[in-house]
């Protein structure tokens, strides 16, 4: 008997296992962005540390059938490699990421005209 087969995965998953295995190629940080048009633009972070591998959606979807799937099939390709998928994140999507407040008071831009306060006047 020969080694087992990996169950078959879709196109979009076959892609990011592709990209695992050459990743263990690569000194670290290994990791790169995978775009997936066919999943409605689909953008994700995938990283190999060790035989751990996390994955990040950047862009795209964050919910549905598709991206569960993958999820799915992922897992079970990625265990069949020697792999774990230690992550499947589908926190970042559409929305980016919002713009930190600094800790201090923002300055007007150059070339813009401060409105004084107005004076009080006591009567």
């Amino acid at each position: 008997m020969g080694a087992p087969e990996a169950p078959p995965v879709s196109d979009a998953a076959r892609r990011i296992l592709e990209v695992v295995e050459r990743l263990q190629q690569v000194s670290p940080p290994r990791q790169v962005v995978v775009e997936l048009p066919d999943l409605d633009g689909l953008r994700v972070l995938v990283e190999a540390r060790g035989t751990s591998v996390h994955v990040v959606v950047l862009h795209g979807p964050t919910h549905g059938r598709q991206l569960d799937a993958l999820a799915r099939e992922l897992a079970a390709g990625l265990s069949a490699r020697g792999f774990d998928l230690a992550e499947f994140s589908k926190g970042r999507g559409q929305a980016p990421d919002p713009e930190p407040e600094p800790p201090w008071p923002r300055r007007p831009a150059v070339g813009t005209r401060r409105v004084p306060r107005k004076a009080i006047i006591r009567i």
